[in-house]
């Protein structure tokens, strides 16, 4: 089961998935989507930390959505927990 398939399922939402060549060239992020949610993964190995979190909420300033749902299963930082969870992410972590 692919990490996007298996966010979407814990998550019970029905996405569409969306390529992000355009907006990075970073490739471990995924992106799926609808018209009013948006989910990123991050698939690195590395702790997720602020500066990964101000490049999400960058990235994410192209979508005009409502809801933001942030999926990993790497260790996250406190930092960037705090940074996500106070510019509107529902924050998931699976290790």
């Amino acid at each position: 089961m692919s990490i996007l398939k298996e966010a979407m399922d814990i998550l019970n939402l029905d996405l569409k998935t969306f390529d992000l060549k355009k907006l990075s060239t970073k490739k471990t992020y995924l992106c799926a989507l609808n018209k009013e949610v948006v989910l990123f993964i991050y698939t690195g190995k590395s702790r997720f930390v602020l500066k990964n979190a101000l490049f999400l909420d960058n990235l994410s300033s192209n979508f005009n959505l409502n809801k933001k749902f942030f999926f990993t299963k790497s260790v996250l930082c406190s930092k960037a927990k705090q940074y996500l969870s106070e510019k509107g992410f529902d924050i998931h972590v699976v290790l």
